[in-house]
């Protein structure tokens, strides 16, 4: 499969004569690929942004990233059968259309109340990562680029980001963090690395008083050396809710948003479709349990889980074994 694809969008396509950031970088790609030795589709523009125009920083980014994705294989973690005894109704994705020219809000939902043991689920730090690894993975195919109804903007707000939800009702993300910084510092590393300018922000649940704790999870949550780098680029934010149901108001404070969004979000942050668990999610592994001693909770808990389609989407059933390498998207917009 080639690397590069134009996007239905043609406002944004490269020509030999321009001499953009965005023409000039995409001269550079066929020597990153011989280089690699690996081509995938990825979002050029964004590796732009994040170098602000700097071809130069912005090629060798890319070139660390495809990198990372030849030898790490991330979207391969969509086809992974993870352990739901660790895993297990811990992470979603849903997609939400704003309009019928296909504008669209992803967001990624992470359920720490679940957790039934923190040292199961994060004490394996590498497969705690491919875990988060497949989220992101199955949140960038939802993000769909390549079919974007309008090209990036050169400047301004770049609408083409997903919302990490971080839902820590029934947990306390304070008297569990020691035992799981190490897993959040490599995860937050990871997806500044190889996923550029593609987080909106981190949206805290349930975690007291809004003023008081965002303060405490800049502290906390962020690596002290990454988070003046964060926010002096004004492109990672945090945003916390004191209730489930106040989710939607936060996320969307434009009536005009709410009224667009409001019908499909999940009922346990305040939409009005149906729960958070009927997202889309990772596969995992069917766990061999002796009849006689099955109780409800273990059929919860062994269930198979797999992404199921979206509704008014043909049903694929390429979407229930693998998804393709190409899950990073396109070139442009």
């Amino acid at each position: 499969m080639s690397l590069l694809r134009k996007a239905k969008s043609t406002s944004q396509a490269v020509s030999s004569t321009d001499n953009s950031p965005l023409s000039r970088m995409y001269s550079g790609i066929p020597r990153v690929v011989h280089e690699v030795g690996h081509s995938e589709i990825i979002v050029l523009k964004k590796f732009l942004r994040v170098a602000d125009d700097n071809v130069d920083m912005a090629l060798e980014h890319f070139t660390q990233a495809l990198k990372w994705r030849k030898h790490n294989d991330p979207s391969g973690k969509l086809t992974k059968m993870f352990d739901p005894k660790k895993f297990g109704e811990m992470g979603f994705v849903s997609r939400h259309r704003t309009d019928q020219g296909g504008g669209r809000v992803v967001i990624v939902w992470n359920l720490y109340g679940v957790i039934r043991d923190v040292q199961e689920t994060f004490g394996d730090i590498a497969e705690f990562l491919d875990f988060r690894i497949a989220l992101m993975e199955l949140a960038v195919r939802e993000l769909d680029l390549s079919n974007a109804p309008a090209p990036m903007p050169e400047i301004g707000p770049d609408p083409y980001r997903i919302i990490q939800v971080h839902d820590c009702a029934g947990s306390n993300p304070f008297t569990v963090y020691p035992k799981i910084k190490d897993a959040i510092a490599e995860t937050i590393d990871l997806f500044e690395a190889n996923y550029p300018e593609l987080l909106a922000y981190h949206h805290f649940v349930r975690l007291g008083h809004v003023n008081t704790f965002r303060i405490k999870l800049l502290n906390t949550l962020v690596p002290e050396l990454l988070r003046p780098k964060l926010l002096s680029l004004g492109r990672v934010e945090f945003k916390s809710s004191l209730k489930r149901k106040d989710v939607l108001l936060k996320l969307f404070p434009d009536p005009a948003d709410r009224q667009r969004y409001g019908f499909s979000l999940p009922t346990e942050f305040g939409g009005n479709t149906s729960s958070v668990h009927d997202g889309r999610t990772v596969q995992f592994l069917l766990t061999e349990t002796s009849d006689e001693n099955i109780t409800e909770e273990d059929v919860k808990s062994v269930r198979l889980i797999l992404p199921p389609a979206r509704k008014g989407a043909q049903a694929e059933a390429r979407e229930l074994t693998a998804y393709p390498a190409t899950a990073v998207a396109s070139d442009s917009p």
